[in-house]
């Protein structure tokens, strides 16, 4: 590496572009002079690449002088016919185009100087090193950073900016012709949970407000980080060339969508707030979803091969043994397991648990801070270190198991920390109600909690599917879900407890519990999760597809836990009915039941407190077993 060659060039090209920057964006200009500089700029490192390709003969450098001139002799025509014309979008777009032009032609320059021995595998090798290397990047990252600190002043497009800057900073590929895998991963990685955490955070505080060009604008980031994460897991899985020009695609658009914006990003019109554009709601969701799972994927392949990961991906599409049902259950293995390991469990949970200690940060009804604290306590001991890091042979006897088949196949051995798991689960809802499981002790519970969980209530009444489905009640058409969700997780049980006893052969090539677990929890749950702008907010608990939610809601229907209100008559006064639009499970009957009768109770019910933080009169409160003694104690005193 030519370091006096390569970044005194790179600093040098930096500068020049910023000072372009800087007229078009605090002068006057119609982008001529501008878009003059850079064909000359692109000319010359056109003419150095041609001279320094051996072995020079007589034509090429002929060449190395005459396409440089030609190129610049039309760009001074181009810009004398059209020097009266205004600063206009087309002529943006071709400024950035030639831009990253320029970006690229130098990196393949510096790559020729200083690297030459990529260029014995062609041209096209050694490119796409250059880009993906700091022959590219460096040299970008000073124009992001220009531009952010003096060209731009508007506080979420430097969130964004910044984001797209700091996690092309460093990456897997960063030297050319060598990887780095675990380091730029992780790099990668922790960037990319801290911007998306804080855009989460960003649109949760303007879920209403924020204009459509901030929409777009955070809708294309969370794309973008999907494309770069897409390209890297392909790249380090298949070690091809042509998948690292994918990753370098996701260079080359974060650089002309950073500009782009830096330059027009305020443009576009539409409707303003989350709630009215649910399907790009739904597209942030899925391109988080979809990025964080790639890179734990990518994390996995280099650190070791989990239910077959590699070969998984190796074979995808190409003479797939088994037929399609083979194809689709290894495609279910291979999904779950990632979303089922440890490090896609830590990437999600620091992203979500973030917005949920943002939330206790602003809570001032000191129960639930208590039970956001106890949820997040919960998250990292029972979903990720005691499944993880705990030896087996403790953690078998633990009554921790949520799920039948989530931590492995059904035998003997469990079956008492299985059975003491829904025994606990039942007491428990039975004294708190439903709230003891699914907004304390279920992952879903930090999911569902933070800022951006209690932004997207609004889809409940917004998401034509999730208004038919209003009520305290579930709808006739769910028994059917329900009932089915039961019968099949207790066939899984039973034919996994059969294979691991040795009465039965595994039927499936895995066993039936896991692949029970793993379609529902790491890959039904994950779609529905997704697509809470489209079917409304808590699915798992709504639609009743949660065996283990039924189970609790049961429990919690016939136990002491109800929501009550100190004066019912407020709740017939009350204009706002902000107890019902505030409800995490849609129960649209819940003023209704505080009128007739002074408390509401149902299976639906999961205790979240959102209706009482919602209630403008302070009139709601939770009733259950902490009640019950303390009356107990009063009658005792007054006898």
């Amino acid at each position: 590496m030519n370091t006096l060659i390569d970044f005194p060039i790179e600093i040098l090209m930096s500068l020049i572009f910023f000072y372009l920057f800087y007229r078009i964006m605090k002068k006057s200009t119609n982008v001529g002079l501008e878009i003059f500089i850079e064909v000359m700029m692109i000319s010359m490192f056109l003419g150095l690449i041609i001279y320094f390709n051996r072995p020079l003969t007589f034509t090429k450098a002929s060449a190395a002088v005459d396409i440089p001139m030609a190129l610049m002799g039309a760009a001074i025509v181009w810009v004398y016919l059209t020097r009266d014309s205004s600063k206009s979008t087309p002529r943006i777009s071709l400024f950035i185009s030639l831009l990253i032009a320029n970006e690229v032609t130098m990196a393949y320059f510096l790559t020729m100087i200083s690297y030459p021995t990529l260029l014995k595998n062609g041209m096209i090798y050694a490119l796409i090193h250059s880009v993906s290397s700091y022959l590219f990047i460096v040299s970008m990252e000073i124009e992001m950073a220009l531009s952010l600190l003096f060209l731009e002043q508007d506080r979420i497009k430097k969130v964004v900016f910044s984001g797209i800057a700091l996690s092309g900073l460093f990456n897997p590929f960063f030297l050319p012709g060598s990887y780095l895998p675990l380091y730029g991963i992780l790099y990668f990685t922790a960037v990319m949970v801290i911007f998306m955490a804080v855009l989460f955070e960003v649109i949760a505080a303007k879920f209403d407000t924020m204009n459509y060009s901030k929409i777009i604008l955070i809708s294309i980031f969370f794309g973008l980080m999907s494309l770069s994460a897409v390209g890297l897991f392909l790249s380090l899985v298949f070690g091809s060339i042509g998948f690292l020009a994918l990753f370098d695609a996701s260079m080359l658009a974060q650089m002309a969508f950073y500009f782009l914006f830096l330059f027009m990003g305020n443009g576009a019109k539409g409707r303003i707030g989350w709630s009215n554009n649910r399907y790009k709601m739904f597209y942030v969701l899925l391109f988080s979803f979809l990025a964080e799972w790639l890179a734990a994927a990518s994390i996995i392949s280099v650190t070791g091969n989990v239910h077959g990961l590699n070969s998984f991906m190796n074979s995808f599409g190409i003479g797939m043994q088994g037929g399609l049902g083979a194809a689709v259950l290894n495609a279910i293995l291979v999904f779950g397991s990632v979303t089922n390991s440890y490090i896609f469990l830590i990437i999600m949970g620091v992203e979500m648990a973030s917005l949920v200690i943002v939330r206790i940060g602003k809570l001032r009804w000191r129960e639930k801070r208590w039970n956001l604290t106890f949820a997040l306590i919960a998250y990292a001991l029972y979903t990720i270190y005691f499944p993880n890091f705990v030896d087996p042979r403790y953690y078998e006897i633990l009554p921790f198991w949520g799920n039948v088949g989530s931590l492995g196949p059904v035998y003997p051995g469990i079956l008492g920390a299985l059975i003491g798991s829904y025994a606990l689960y039942a007491v428990l809802a039975l004294l708190f109600g439903r709230r003891s499981y699914c907004s304390t002790l279920c992952p879903s519970a930090v999911m569902y909690g933070g800022t951006l969980g209690q932004a997207m209530i609004k889809y409940n009444y917004s998401a034509p599917l999730s208004r038919k489905h209003i009520g305290s009640r579930f709808k006739e058409s769910l028994y059917p879900v329900i009932g089915s969700s039961w019968v099949l997780i207790l066939i899984a049980a039973y034919l996994s407890y059969l294979a691991s006893t040795g009465h039965m052969a595994d039927p499936y090539g895995a066993d039936p519990a896991v692949i029970y677990s793993f379609t529902v929890w790491n890959v039904i749950w994950y779609i529905f999760f997704m697509s809470i702008p489209l079917v409304g907010m808590s699915p798992c608990r709504r639609y009743g597809w949660c065996s283990t939610g039924t189970f609790v809601g049961f429990f919690s229907r016939i136990g002491l836990f109800r929501l009550k209100v100190h004066d019912p008559s407020k709740c017939v006064t009350c204009k706002t009915k902000a107890c019902v639009t505030a409800c995490e499970v849609g129960a649209g009957d819940l003023a209704g039941q505080f009128i007739k009768q002074g408390y509401f109770k149902s299976s639906k019910c999961v205790g979240s407190g959102s209706c009482i933080l919602a209630c403008p009169y302070d009139n709601i409160y939770f009733y259950d077993v902490r009640n019950v003694f303390s009356e107990l104690r009063k009658r005792l005193k007054g006898k």
